[in-house]
């Protein structure tokens, strides 16, 4: 008896030996209320009045009990945003963030603006207290509209329920004073010193949306059934790059590369041994979810080699087949804090080349009574792999 690999087909051989065997996701803050006293009442407590109006003066503004907390750094070109300005638009928009000074909070804001001919980009970055964070891209027409905007996603972030209206046109100059709150240019009443109209607040809105590259890198263990009698076990090593957008439509590429463990099955006629070398390229043009889960939908593509021995006989032999496999694959991908990530990760694909395994008779004894082919795996219509990958990502 031999080991035996053929397309549907057997393949003549050598002779083995008959008896060996094998397997295989505001409210206002309402001013203290000032009421008049009466004469007497005020000509007693007179003397008083310097010194409770120092203290009036010094106290710290009471703290709501949901008060958000943020301390807030911008930087940019001259003329263009200042911290006070971004400060009175985010006040404007929810009286729950409180900015605070850098290092009095465990959240940071921090505001990157850049101008270029004809537009502007603001880049935000927030950091949380559990250490995550989140960046958002922002572009605009204008240097204002850019800050507006990223007043608006600085506000909205912290506090869901922040006004998303468009602002009025003395909201950032009541913030800034008279001054002007954009660096002391002194051409003129800035025009960047005041939120921007209607059309403007509009564009601002629009340029919202996230739009950004992240790479990851990460090492899978996976199973996989089909290649071989049983299933088989292994590792390997992948990368991927996704284009992160407010919408469904984020594509992603993933490439690995994953060696499965040989296996030895005992069957009647010897042992078999079967072991996989595979690369799987992954496709995915859809992701559903936020920036801490995603979903997404993948065509893939596998290839590599499998290897199937012969052992434990007189007449072992070796075959080394193609894999190829076509199929689909939902990868959900979960990054609990940064930079780290976990991958789970299933395929369903059709193997395109179907091979048969066999311990059959040799030659001379086709006609012997004592001698019957024992095909002992015929790869299936359907492979199944999958697995867990744990890994680090890159913004």
């Amino acid at each position: 008896m031999r080991l035996r690999c053929a397309l549907w087909a057997r393949v003549r051989g050598r002779t083995l030996p008959v008896h060996d065997t094998s397997r295989c996701q505001t409210p206002r803050r309402r001013a203290p209320a000032v009421r008049a006293v009466l004469v007497m009442a005020l000509f007693a407590i007179s003397p008083a009045l310097p010194v409770l109006a120092q203290e009036t003066t010094e106290a710290p503004a009471p703290v709501d009990a949901g008060e958000i907390s943020v301390s807030l750094a911008l930087t940019g070109p001259p003329g263009c945003g200042s911290e006070s300005d971004l400060a009175s638009r985010i006040a404007w928009r929810t009286s729950r963030v409180r900015i605070v000074p850098v290092g009095a909070s465990e959240r940071r804001l921090e505001v990157a603006l850049d101008v270029a001919e004809g537009s502007a980009t603001a880049t935000l970055s927030l950091t949380l207290p559990n250490g995550r964070r989140a960046t958002r891209v922002l572009r605009a027409a204008t240097c204002d509209e850019a800050i507006d905007a990223a007043a608006l996603v600085a506000a909205v972030t912290l506090d869901p329920t922040a006004s998303t209206a468009t602002t009025p046109l003395d909201a950032g100059a009541a913030g800034t004073g008279a001054t002007g709150g954009m660096g002391g240019t002194a051409a003129g009443p800035a025009p960047s010193a005041r939120p921007p109209d209607g059309r403007g607040g509009s564009s601002g809105t629009d340029a919202a949306s996230r739009s950004e590259l992240s790479a990851s890198v990460f090492v899978p263990a996976e199973l996989i059934s089909g290649p071989a009698p049983s299933l088989l076990y292994g590792v390997g090593f992948g990368v991927m790059g996704v284009w992160e957008r407010d919408s469904v439509i984020s594509p992603a590429l993933r490439l690995s590369f994953a060696h499965f463990f040989g296996q030895e099955f005992q069957e009647l006629g010897g042992t078999a041994y079967f072991s996989l070398t595979e690369g799987n390229v992954d496709l995915c043009p859809v992701r559903f979810g936020n920036e801490v889960v995603g979903f997404f939908l993948c065509a893939s593509f596998a290839f590599g080699q499998l290897t199937a021995k012969g052992r434990e006989t007189n007449d072992a032999e070796e075959h080394r087949r193609g894999w190829y496999v076509l199929g689909g694959t939902p990868l959900l991908e979960i990054r609990p804090a940064d930079p780290f990530e976990v991958q789970l990760f299933g395929t369903i694909g059709a193997p395109l080349t179907r091979d048969q395994f066999q311990f059959g008779c040799p030659n001379d004894m086709t006609a012997a009574t004592d001698c019957k082919t024992n095909i002992f795996h015929t790869v299936p219509s359907v492979s199944v792999q999958g697995g867990v990958a744990l890994g680090v990502f890159f913004r």
